[in-house]
């Protein structure tokens, strides 16, 4: 069963989780995470 749709609004707050199939780790060094918050940085902007 999916999850209900996330409610959208300008302005809004959202929790992410980042985390692969099983709860597995997706990232695995710094450079993996550092690139995730970048990207992150630019969709926001």
């Amino acid at each position: 069963m999916s999850r209900a749709l996330r409610i959208e609004f300008p302005g809004a707050c959202y929790h992410l989780m980042v985390r692969g199939d099983h709860r597995r780790y997706i990232l695995f060094d710094d450079g993996g995470r550092e690139l995730l918050v970048e990207t992150l940085g630019e969709v926001c902007r």
